[in-house]
């Protein structure tokens, strides 16, 4: 007769290899939503803190417009504010200064650059995390927020105009039930 095996006695320290294969469900998804939520705040909150109201972000950029070319040789009439040029040269353009990048001390700015990268560790956090724990309500909520925090500037003018729209609908219809 043969004697029975007895089963391996297991380690009393786990392997790295098994660490990390037993991480609780939806760990990647969870701290992808974390990463998210900070994103949204820090685009969000710091703008409102500090008082400045959100910045225009469809503005173009005013420049001012280049001094008039002035010419070599000619004939110049000047009649009080009034200036006639005839004949002459005007010399080629100067070439324009190249100016080194600016830092700005803005800590709205830096606070929008540390969302954007908060938003990025969300996005492929919650890529990752969706391949491996497949938690599709994590990984929408994750990437809405980070979607958010990214266009933020974007949304506010939206629901800006959104509400504008539903007040001027919400006027019509009240002016409409009473006229009729």
């Amino acid at each position: 007769m043969s004697e029975p095996i007895e089963p391996a006695a297991e380690p009393l320290h786990p392997s790295a290899d098994s660490a990390t294969k037993t991480l609780p469900p939806c760990t990647l998804s969870i701290i992808g939503l974390i990463a998210a939520v900070l994103a949204l705040g820090l685009a969000v909150i710091p703008a409102m803190a500090l008082g400045r109201a959100l910045a225009n972000p469809f503005a173009e950029e005013v420049q001012a417009p280049p001094p008039p070319a002035e010419r070599d040789g000619g004939v110049t009439v000047k009649i009080s504010k009034l200036t006639l040029q005839f004949g002459g040269k005007t010399p080629p353009p100067a070439p324009l200064p190249v100016a080194p990048p600016k830092l700005t001390k803005d800590p709205v700015r830096w606070f929008t650059i540390a969302a954007m990268g908060c938003s990025l560790v969300g996005f492929l956090l919650a890529v990752i995390g969706h391949l491996r724990e497949r938690h599709t309500v994590l990984t929408i909520s994750t990437l809405g927020c980070c979607v958010a925090a990214m266009t933020w500037q974007y949304v506010a003018v939206g629901i800006a105009f959104g509400v504008g729209a539903v007040v001027f609908l919400v006027f019509l219809a009240v002016i409409g039930s009473a006229l009729s």
